[in-house]
C-alpha cells in the first residue's frame, strides 16, 4: 500500500503568502509614522531651542555677561546637538525602513506575490 501525500491548494498557499507580505507592509507602515512622528516632535524642539539659544546669546553679548547667562546659551547648545544627533538617528532609521520597504516589494514581485 502506498501512501500520498496531500498538498495544499496552490490558492491557499498564494493567500498565506499575500498576507504575510501585507503584515511586513503594514508593520514597517506603522513602524515609519512613529518615527516621522518623533522626528517631528525633535525639529519642534530644536527649532524652539535655537530661537531661544539665539536670543539668550544676544542677552549675554548685548546685555549682562553673567555665568547664568553663559551657562543658559552652553545648555542649549548641548540641547541642540542632542537634538541634532537624534534627528539623524531617526533619519537613519526611516532610511533603513525605506530599503527594508523596498525590499519586501522586490521580494514579493521576484515571488509572484500580490
Amino acid at each position: 500500500m502506498m501512501l500520498g501525500f496531500l498538498t495544499r491548494r496552490e490558492e491557499r498557499d498564494r493567500y498565506a503568502d499575500h498576507e504575510r507580505i501585507a503584515t511586513l507592509e503594514r508593520v514597517l507602515d506603522e513602524i515609519e509614522m512613529e518615527l516621522l512622528a518623533e522626528k517631528t516632535g525633535f525639529q519642534k524642539r530644536y527649532e524652539s531651542a535655537a530661537i531661544t539659544a539665539a536670543f539668550a546669546q544676544q542677552y549675554y553679548e548685548d546685555e549682562v555677561n553673567d555665568a547664568r547667562s553663559s551657562a543658559k546659551v552652553d545648555d542649549l547648545t548641548r540641547s541642540l546637538k542632542a537634538f541634532s544627533e537624534r534627528i539623524a538617528a531617526l533619519d537613519s532609521q526611516i532610511g533603513l525602513v525605506t530599503g527594508l520597504r523596498g525590499a519586501v516589494r522586490s521580494f514579493a514581485v521576484e515571488h509572484d506575490i500580490d
